[in-house]
């Protein structure tokens, strides 16, 4: 059976699941969110997906940070379905972590992120029953300037 990626992509932002799960819990249920996220929650995979998936209300906030001396840097997306998740100081402890792993590391690929942070979503998601995830990362090489 053919899985859309499409699909895969929509699984993934609700569950904050790798792509291959996605893929075998979609395979699993034709292709069908609903049952998909069923399926997760049988596995307890994630307790905490929501209910509303069709609900399009995101909150989201921009990190950056840049190396000591500002020749590598990146920019991230962290979504929550409010803005008072983001604004938790447990989130300020995720996004010290993500800000540390990607500077120290010179990390550049978001599923590196993801596996680094994996355990910490699942932990907060469960705190506040709802989804945090990452939507969009950026990494710039070379002389960058900061404006506010």
């Amino acid at each position: 059976m053919k899985i859309d990626i499409n699909l895969i992509k929509k699984l993934r932002n609700y569950t904050n699941l790798g792509i291959l799960e996605c893929k075998k819990y979609l395979l699993l249920s034709n292709n069908n969110i609903k049952i998909a996220i069923n399926k997760i929650r049988e596995d307890e995979k994630i307790k905490n997906i929501n209910n509303n998936f069709n609900n399009n209300k995101i909150s989201s906030i921009i990190i950056s940070s840049t190396s000591k001396n500002n020749d590598y840097g990146f920019l991230l997306k962290l979504n929550s379905e409010t803005d008072f998740v983001l604004l938790n100081n447990n989130i300020n402890k995720l996004i010290n972590k993500i800000i540390i792993n990607v500077i120290n590391k010179k990390i550049k690929n978001i599923d590196i992120i993801n596996k680094i942070i994996k355990n910490d979503i699942i932990h907060l998601s469960k705190i506040f029953k709802e989804n945090i995830y990452i939507s969009n990362f950026i990494y710039i090489e070379g002389i960058i300037y900061i404006y506010i």
